[in-house]
């Protein structure tokens, strides 16, 4: 019984920090659109969910090693960096 409460905490626990990014990116989403940017509303808030998200989930499958841990959030912000600096 302990194990499922626990459970159901964590996983609201997680729900809410995947609600927390796309609310956070939300505001800036909205500003890009209204400036008329190709990158706006749609993009930002999908964008910070799955970067989230994978953090969510990579993070506490590795090493609990510190380093192991900046690995992970280097390569995501790696991969957000050059997808991002490639002109369409």
């Amino acid at each position: 019984m302990m194990l499922s409460i626990d459970w159901q905490n964590e996983t609201l626990h997680q729900a809410l920090k995947l609600v927390a990014a796309y609310a956070l990116a939300l505001p800036v989403g909205w500003w890009r659109e209204k400036q008329a940017h190709a990158i706006g509303v749609r993009t930002f808030p999908l964008v910070a969910m799955a970067s989230c998200a994978y953090i969510l989930v990579a993070v506490p499958l590795g090493h609990p090693d510190i380093a192991a841990q900046s690995r992970v959030l280097q390569g995501l912000v790696a991969g957000i960096g050059s997808s991002a600096a490639v002109p369409s």
